[in-house]
């Protein structure tokens, strides 16, 4: 009589598969440094209501003081954290001669205390 043999089967998943999962989306900040031109005329002027987003970037967050130098733009990206020009200018605010400066840095996950 023949007998058979059963061996556990393994997952289907490997490393080369775990490679391939997005990344989890990551916050991030931008801040644009103007010169020339106050933030609120920036806002005003020269911000796209209507921005191409084609790196699908969630703008969270804008916040400027009217007569400031300064704009800061929080963000969530669904994939990797794209080059702070490209990703200013996805969600609305290009790059012009008034910014002197774009500047990028993430915002550390937050973890419940409890």
């Amino acid at each position: 009589m023949p007998t058979s043999c059963q061996s556990p089967v393994a997952p289907a998943e490997t490393d080369h598969c775990r490679a391939h999962t997005p990344p989890p989306p990551q916050a991030f900040e931008l801040t644009l440094s103007l010169e020339g031109i106050t933030s609120d005329d920036y806002l005003q002027w020269i911000r796209d209501p209507d921005p191409p987003n084609h790196l699908g970037l969630e703008l969270i967050a804008v916040n400027a003081f009217p007569l400031g130098n300064h704009i800061r733009l929080t963000l969530m990206s669904a994939n990797h954290r794209p080059p702070a020009r490209g990703a200013a200018h996805a969600v609305g605010f290009p790059i012009t001669p008034e910014v002197v400066r774009v500047q990028s840095r993430p915002i550390p996950p937050r973890t419940s205390v409890g």
